[in-house]
């Protein structure tokens, strides 16, 4: 692992003639661990560094190191996607099941940010309060679930605001790093929508996108330019996204209040629209109720619309087999292009959110650059679950957890 510095220990002898004194002067330089910065990019798909070909991301892959595709956990939505990126847990570990999902035990429906105000929402550490409880600063410009106040939060911290551009996000990484060395983060994360929002705003084939894509990828290569230039090449980069982009649009709407009836409805503890699925909570005669319901109106024109979920049957790879307050009772999962819509609802031109080991479109991107990081090194997909053991190697952090294979794979040791 590569060091900034290290300790060094000066010993000056001064001799005075005059009392014949002899003077000792020690310099102690504390050892820091090289610093880590985490960029997502939501919503950039891995088929678009093909398709769009963004110049400073491709010199960036040719200069570091990559994979054949980031996978996203189930859903392949935001937030849990970012929680399991810095928790190392799948969501029904770290509490975050979903964009917005429903709590039991809280009697409550989640929203974004909510573990501030109610801790109980997020059930497992992110890295950043590991690396503060071991004495190294962090810095967060926007980040899911930064304020959560169960564990501790960044020394720096700023809250979500959409209206800050791109560019800003950046600068205050740069600012941190400019930092006097008592003071700076040893590990900084920001995060990126635009790409995301042109996605679903136009879909993913569209200029908007295309356009987003260029805007980010020459603001990243004026801050790769600035690594190099003012900190020689001694940060270690890492370049995520969350999840891809797949079109949807009117054609592929299942309006979901048209299948199970309004008696059922009512029957049911809660019903979360999460667009590509649908989250069912209730007693066990009122799930099957509408566990038939759905089933009938399954398919369309002999194309199968979604599968329908039992907890008991719900796929191992989604890692939802522990019964905790969030965990649904049935899951009723969208088959691209197809969305849940809710009467009057707006449709997406394109989303994300489904079962990713079934779909290479929501495959996402990884990239890590600087003294760490192998030049022209390629790997295989692994999961964003990866990403916080990374980190935590990287940062030299005591982990509660062995080491995988994966982490001395993409660091070439």
């Amino acid at each position: 692992m590569t060091f900034k510095t290290i300790i060094i220990a000066i010993l000056v002898s001064v001799s005075i003639a005059a009392s014949a004194q002899q003077e000792e002067v020690q310099v102690d330089i504390v050892e820091q661990q090289t610093p880590v910065v985490l960029i997502s990019i939501d919503g950039f798909a891995f088929y678009y560094l093909q398709k769009f070909k963004p110049k400073t991301l491709l010199k960036l892959i040719d200069r570091g190191t990559t994979n054949s595709g980031l996978q996203p956990v189930y859903p392949s939505k935001t937030f849990p996607n970012h929680i399991s990126m810095i928790t190392g847990k799948y969501p029904n570990e770290h509490g975050i099941v979903h964009n917005t999902f429903y709590h039991r035990e809280l009697n409550a429906q989640y929203y974004k940010g909510a573990a501030e105000k109610e801790p109980a929402w997020l059930t497992a550490e992110p890295i950043w309060s590991i690396a503060e409880k071991q004495n190294i600063k962090t810095g967060v410009y926007f980040w899911p679930e930064s304020f959560a106040t169960r564990v501790a939060v960044p020394s720096y911290n700023f809250y979500y605001d959409s209206g800050v551009d791109n560019k800003k996000r950046l600068d205050q990484i740069l600012f941190w790093l400019r930092m006097p060395a008592d003071q700076k983060p040893g590990f900084m994360a920001t995060y990126f929508s635009s790409v995301d929002t042109a996605g679903h705003l136009y879909g993913p084939e569209s200029e908007e996108v295309k356009l987003e894509i260029e805007k980010l990828d020459n603001l990243l290569g004026d801050f790769v330019d600035a690594l190099d230039q003012e900190f020689n090449n001694e940060v270690n980069l890492i370049i995520v996204s969350d999840h891809g982009m797949v079109s949807a649009g009117e054609p592929s709407a299942v309006y979901w209040q048209d299948i199970i009836s309004a008696e059922t409805l009512e029957r049911l503890t809660n019903v979360t629209n999460g667009q590509t699925q649908l989250l069912l909570y209730g007693d066990s005669k009122t799930i099957l109720d509408a566990r038939s319901q759905l089933l009938r109106a399954s398919e369309r024109e002999n194309k199968t619309l979604y599968d329908v979920y039992l907890a008991r049957e719900f796929p191992k790879h989604w890692h939802m087999e522990k019964e905790t307050p969030q965990r649904p009772d049935l899951i009723v999962d969208a088959r691209p292009p197809y969305t849940f819509i809710n009467t009057n609802g707006y449709v997406q031109l394109a989303t994300h959110g489904y079962d990713g080991n079934q779909y290479i479109g929501l495959d996402a991107i990884f990239i890590g650059y600087g003294p760490d990081f192998k030049a022209r090194h390629k790997v295989d997909k692994f999961e964003v679950t990866t990403i916080f053991e990374l980190v935590g190697h990287l940062l030299d952090l005591k982990m509660n957890t062995e080491q995988s294979e994966i982490v001395d794979v993409i660091l070439a040791q």
